[in-house]
């Protein structure tokens, strides 16, 4: 089962980061929560600012973890993309600043490689500005 053991190809993780990995991941049944990746996302919004760094690279972690579990398990259902979309535009929004832009850049040139192969319109989510 590679999702187990698998971490977020990001070699640079927050606190916050790896709290939400550890959140998401079960190590029982190698399943993700969409809803507890919501929820997460939704406190660290309301707690840093919809602007933050925190919240940018929160979003961005969950969109790699969405990526890497959907690259071992395969195909997902629609309601799956739709949310990896989301972090992924929630992501780009909060990295609007250019200093978190560029700090943050190469986790989404490697998130924009990955939605170009993947289907279900992921690759339509690019934001161009993140190339």
């Amino acid at each position: 089962n590679c999702w187990k053991g698998t971490r977020s190809r990001n070699t640079k993780t927050s606190t916050g980061s790896s709290s939400l990995y550890m959140r998401l991941r079960s190590e029982e049944s190698g399943s993700m929560s969409l809803d507890a990746a919501d929820s997460i996302l939704a406190e660290v919004k309301r707690l840093s600012g919809a602007d933050s760094a925190v919240y940018a690279g929160t979003c961005l972690c969950a969109a790699e973890l969405a990526r890497d579990f959907t690259e071992c398990y395969g195909d997902m259902d629609e309601h799956f993309y739709d949310r990896l979309a989301r972090y992924y535009g929630e992501a780009a929004r909060a990295a609007r600043r250019p200093e978190l832009a560029a700090e943050l850049r190469e986790r989404f040139r490697n998130l924009n490689a990955s939605f170009a192969s993947m289907g279900w319109g992921m690759g339509s989510v690019v934001d161009p500005e993140m190339e």
